[in-house]
């Protein structure tokens, strides 16, 4: 696959009033209820994204701050988590692609914003999953030797930067992520581990007020989170930015 290795270094450097199908094919920020009444947020990012062309919305900040937890794929704070994360040898990836586009662009974080936010405001930082079991799943995808030219790098990222402004979050799961990884890879690095997050999902929906922070690439489509969530009786409602 020509761009897999692309895909997959963004999804390691962590490493769109809703209630039809229809109506969650784009938005990246949501508020969720869930059928005790408890209210949280889904908000999902563009771990690297090019300062000055993507711009983080004041509500989302807003929202976070009336938070008591901020909740990411995985804990970025956690230093014995990162060290281990970092030990791993499962990712095997080329990183040239990320080089290439961080030598053309100007890349924050955006997890890192948000976690700059939770500590200002005294909001705790947790995550749904830990690196041994991103590292278990990224173990199982066939490594890929083969690089993109820097200007279909360009092209692809330029792409991306699209699809997240327009928060085209269904085409970005469904058609985008088929097409770049291949069905059966994408249903391991982003279906599996959305599935593998809901039961945590639920469980701090219950016990506090809570800002979920994913890659967009896990809210829209049928096994998306958006979709999980309603199927489980959560009310969807789109915050527009």
């Amino acid at each position: 696959m020509k761009k897999f290795q692309f895909l997959l270094w963004w999804v390691i450097i962590l490493i769109f009033s809703c209630s039809t199908e229809r109506e969650t094919k784009s938005g990246i920020f949501w508020k969720i209820t869930s059928k005790d009444g408890k209210e949280a947020f889904v908000f999902g990012t563009m771990h690297e994204y090019p300062h000055g062309r993507v711009i983080v919305s004041e509500k989302v900040f807003s929202a976070l701050r009336t938070c008591k937890t901020l909740a990411l794929e995985r804990d970025l704070k956690n230093v014995e988590d990162q060290r281990n994360f970092l030990r791993g040898d499962k990712h095997k990836v080329d990183l040239k692609a990320y080089q290439m586009i961080a030598s053309k662009y100007k890349l924050r974080n955006m997890e890192g914003e948000l976690i700059s936010v939770a500590d200002s405001n005294g909001i705790r930082t947790t995550g749904l999953e830990n690196a041994k079991e991103v590292l278990d799943v990224l173990g199982k995808v066939p490594h890929q030797n083969e690089s993109n030219t820097k200007e279909q790098t360009v092209k692809d990222f330029e792409l991306l930067i699209s699809i997240y402004n327009s928060e085209q979050i269904e085409y970005f799961a469904n058609e985008f992520l088929d097409k770049q990884l291949g069905h059966e890879t994408r249903k391991l690095l982003v279906d599996q581990r959305t599935l593998n997050w809901l039961d945590d999902v639920e469980s701090l929906v219950k016990e506090d007020r809570i800002f979920f922070a994913v890659g967009m690439g896990h809210l829209g489509g049928k096994n998306g989170l958006l979709n999980l969530l309603k199927k489980k009786g959560y009310k969807l409602e789109r915050i527009k930015l």
